[in-house]
């Protein structure tokens, strides 16, 4: 009798084993990959999260007021990423400044008044997506997975940048 209880005991260890696996597997797909999809920060549009973006393709452009490329790019990418389908393509400048207040006299300086931004202070975007320079950006695909990226400012870059943007806007 006591093998037979012995043997009950292991088949339902390995049925809730099997059910708490299934479970898990299942419940995989709600876990975002990256937590900080789901990071809140201060911002100058609807959105405070990547997750609230439900377009294709987020466009990131990490810049600060102090980085001398940036007084070039940021102008450039606001009027090339202006004709990209906005639901398709969704852009936000990540400020990186300590102080928000220094951003937003930058963008006023460059009559830059529309850009999105979300300001990230503590640099959790930073160190999320391991933003080694200024400027850098990076294209995020339907799944969140970067597809590329862009270091500093150059017009080799600018006609990839032009290539891939046609490229994904055809598929």
């Amino acid at each position: 009798m006591k093998i037979l209880s012995r043997k009950s005991t292991i088949i339902i260890i390995a049925l809730i084993a099997c059910a708490l696996g299934a479970y898990s597997a299942l419940n995989l797909n709600n876990t975002p990959k990256n937590p900080v999809l789901q990071q809140a920060f201060a911002s100058n549009i609807e959105q405070t999260k990547l997750a609230d973006f439900k377009q294709d393709y987020i466009i990131l452009d990490f810049w600060a007021s102090w980085c001398q490329p940036c007084v070039k790019s940021l102008p450039y990418y606001e009027t090339l990423f202006a004709d990209l389908p906005p639901h398709k393509f969704a852009y936000v400048a990540v400020n990186l400044d300590t102080d928000p207040a220094d951003a937003k006299q930058f963008l006023a300086d460059l009559n830059l008044n529309h850009t999105g931004v979300f300001f990230d202070a503590e640099g959790l975007l930073q160190r999320s997506f391991s933003i080694a320079g200024l400027p850098t950006l990076i294209v995020l695909d339907k799944q969140r997975q970067e597809i590329n990226r862009l270091m500093g400012f150059n017009p080799k870059q600018q006609q990839n940048l032009e290539n891939l943007l046609v490229n994904l806007n055809t598929n």
